[in-house]
């Protein structure tokens, strides 16, 4: 049971190069290797659309996701990406909030405008 395990966590997929947007609240953390312990690339800011190239599991069984960025190559968590839609990019809604000099941004539910 542990040897199939163990095989499953190191399976790599090839991603079609899917575009996905950050979706996590503070962006996302961009390391060298899947794992969480890699070293620290960069960050990639909240609402920026990065380019899939790779998707493996680590060896925690967290879904890792090799991104290319505007500015970095790099590995990510799955859960702070979601899929980039052209449709409802549109419709996404930006809250601005201002805390002792920092800003934040807040995703803010597509409403259905008159007759939508």
């Amino acid at each position: 049971r542990l040897g199939s395990r163990r095989n499953a966590v190191h399976q790599k997929g090839s991603m079609a190069q899917q575009s996905y947007r950050v979706s996590g609240k503070h962006g996302a953390v961009v390391r060298d290797g899947p794992e969480t312990s890699s070293a620290l690339v960069g960050t990639v800011p909240v609402l920026e659309v990065v380019r899939a190239l790779e998707a493996t599991t680590n060896s925690k069984g967290v879904e890792r996701i090799k991104i290319e960025g505007a500015t970095m190559t790099g590995w990510v968590s799955r859960r702070l990406l979601e899929k980039a839609d052209a449709k409802k990019s549109k419709d996404l809604k930006i809250a601005v909030e201002w805390k002792d000099g920092d800003t934040t941004l807040k995703r803010l539910p597509a409403q259905a405008g008159p007759g939508g």
